[in-house]
C-alpha cells in the first residue's frame, strides 16, 4: 500500500480530486478498525460517484486506483 501511495504522489496532484483521493487512501491505510475502514471506503465511493457524474474517464482512473489499494491492503493482511 505504501508503494502505491508513493507512486500516486508523483502524478495525482494533476487532477482536481487527487488531493482528496490521496488523503482518503492515507486514512484507509491507517484505519484501525473495520468500522473506520468502512467509513473511509464509503467516502471514497462517494467521491467516485461525483467523478462518475462529472468525468467518466477520471472515475475509471479512480476506480482502478481504489481497486489497486484494496488489493494491496489484502496482500499486506495475509
Amino acid at each position: 500500500m505504501n508503494d502505491l501511495i508513493n507512486a500516486l504522489n508523483t502524478f495525482i496532484h494533476l487532477f482536481p480530486w487527487g488531493e482528496r483521493f490521496l488523503l482518503l487512501l492515507h486514512h484507509l491505510k491507517n484505519a484501525k478498525t473495520p468500522e473506520e475502514q468502512g467509513r473511509v471506503c464509503l467516502a471514497i465511493y462517494l467521491l467516485m460517484e461525483e467523478l462518475r457524474k462529472e468525468n467518466y474517464g477520471h472515475y475509471l482512473l479512480a476506480d482502478g486506483l481504489f481497486t489497486a489499494a484494496r488489493t494491496a491492503m489484502e496482500k499486506e493482511a495475509t
